[in-house]
């Protein structure tokens, strides 16, 4: 390690790179949000910059060796449909409020025991980075003195950093990233409208007040307004791409970097290679990712999709497969699906033989499979799936099935849909045609931004949107709309007493008229 910091140091001193000290600091809510992070050290690291790497693990299903602070799991276990994958998933009007306590709670934690807070401080950082679904990174960063600050975002861009940024969401349109669906009717729309006003003014100023309590209670009364401090954030990079993501309005301070830990293929093990070359017609592969194990499939759907899978015996099936006791006779007959306990995905989604892909649609899953323009069977199980996976149906690039009816039958129309109706196929590869295309290199739209926001500390009162320092009356116009409306109702008010008044003259001038002819 220390070889590659000194190989690092002095390949920049050859370019002429000017390395920046770079701390990163990351809420792994899941292992995917481990994975993208770690590509975005890499790649800093690789252009010849410091980084340090802080991991807040909340997730027990992430393995790492870290200092494991007494939150672990917290909100895993406030949320059943989190620990049940295959549960129903309740429509609620609040996101995730378990996460935002347990953020709290670790926010609590780190300022009371000032371990993690030194050593921000000692660290002397050009740039800090981090995941801020919420007010806990940006307000350490801030109490540790680091001048600028960006996030990353390794899902959709969330409410948070909508709010923040000042970026117009009407419920009219937008469902959120948690919610998925939106098919414009009115309850949907009244639903959405409760859901975001909640939010809005409820929800967020509730755990901003929360949070300024606690940062002035150890900082003193004069530390900053939070929502100000999130605010602040000079860049917000999102793990999407604009091709594959809903078409919104947005900000300067938003990049998308989408697609920035894809890899060049590498070589596939021989057993893999074999299995696909077994089919002339192609293979479709199937993964839930790491955070849903096949241990966490009931035995009951794990049949269905095996009986389905037969139905197709033209067609290579690898599933991503953990050994399990309980599936005795499962695959019997089942020639052409083949377990693996490992598949590497991004490799095999580039390779010409995989012409499907059965995904619960995470956002690198779905980033990925549409950088190599392969159709998707998305099954979202939770959180942002939901919305991934509408887009993929939107593009015209999936077909989606509700995690409740992983019936045979769903499962069978799906797969003749995607290997029998060749829009899909087609579809995709214009989007990934359009994808490899796009004028901006993640990677280097990622690396310059970070450049660019740490020698301009200041960038984000130029990108602020004028909105941000507005209140609900004056940002939706209401002082407008009451004047007008007290406008039009004085109009109508003048105009019926004038007309009243001209009627009472016109008839006092007809009776005298009257009078003076009768004498």
């Amino acid at each position: 390690m220390k070889n590659f910091l000194w190989l690092t140091v002095f390949l920049s001193f050859l370019l002429g790179i000017e390395s920046l000290k770079v701390l990163i600091v990351v809420n792994i809510v899941g292992k995917s949000h481990l994975d993208f992070s770690s590509n975005l050290v890499d790649v800093l690291a690789q252009r010849g910059h410091i980084v340090d790497y802080v991991l807040l693990r909340l997730n027990d299903v992430v393995e790492l060796l870290v200092l494991i602070f007494g939150v672990l799991g917290y909100w895993m276990s406030k949320m059943p449909h989190l620990k049940d994958f295959f549960e129903k998933s309740p429509r609620t009007l609040f996101d995730l409020p378990h996460y935002y306590d347990m953020a709290y709670r670790a926010c609590k934690l780190s300022m009371e025991d000032g371990r993690m807070l030194k050593y921000i401080k000692e660290g002397n950082y050009d740039i800090a980075i981090t995941s801020d679904y919420d007010f806990y990174a940006t307000t350490l960063l801030r109490a540790a003195g680091i001048r600028s600050v960006a996030s990353f975002s390794p899902t959709p861009i969330f409410p948070h950093h909508l709010v923040s940024a000042g970026i117009p969401s009407p419920a009219s349109v937008f469902a959120g990233p948690m919610a998925g669906d939106h098919d414009g009717s009115l309850f949907d729309r009244v639903f959405h409208l409760l859901r975001s006003a909640l939010y809005l003014y409820v929800d967020r100023p509730k755990q901003a007040r929360e949070m300024n309590a606690l940062a002035r209670k150890h900082f003193g009364e004069d530390f900053p307004d939070v929502e100000e401090i999130s605010r602040d954030v000079n860049v917000i990079f999102v793990n999407s791409n604009e091709i594959i993501d809903k078409a919104r309005p947005i900000s300067h301070k938003v990049k998308f970097i989408g697609g920035i830990q894809m890899q060049r293929p590498k070589p596939l093990p021989k057993e893999i290679e074999a299995l696909l070359d077994l089919s002339s017609r192609g293979t479709v592969i199937f993964s839930f990712g790491t955070q849903v194990p096949t241990t966490r499939i009931p035995l009951e759907i794990r049949r269905n999709f095996v009986r389905a899978f037969r139905k197709f015996p033209d067609v290579t099936f690898l599933w991503k497969y953990d050994r399990m006791d309980d599936d005795f006779q499962l695959f019997e007959n089942a020639t052409n699906v083949h377990k693996l306990e490992w598949l590497p995905q991004t490799t095999l989604l580039q390779d010409k033989r995989v012409i499907g892909f059965i995904s619960h649609a995470g956002q690198n899953s779905y980033v990925e499979t549409a950088a190599a323009g392969i159709p998707i069977i998305a099954i979202p199980l939770i959180v942002d799936q939901f919305y991934n996976a509408r887009n993929a149906v939107d593009k015209g690039i999936g077909i989606l099935i509700d995690k409740e009816e992983l019936n045979e039958s769903n499962l069978v129309v799906a797969l003749d849909q995607l290997l029998n109706n060749p829009s899909y196929r087609q579809n995709a590869t214009r989007l990934a045609r359009m994808i490899r295309q796009k004028p901006d290199d993640p990677k280097e739209h990622f690396i310059e931004w970070v450049e660019y926001a740490a020698k301009n500390p200041a960038i984000h009162e130029v990108f602020n949107l004028p909105g941000n320092d507005m209140g609900p009356f004056k940002y939706y116009c209401v002082d407008v709309i009451l004047f007008l409306i007290f406008s039009l109702f004085l109009t109508v008010f003048v105009s019926w007493k004038l007309f009243s008044l001209v009627s009472v003259i016109a008839n006092t001038r007809i009776r005298i008229t009257k009078k003076e002819k009768l004498t």
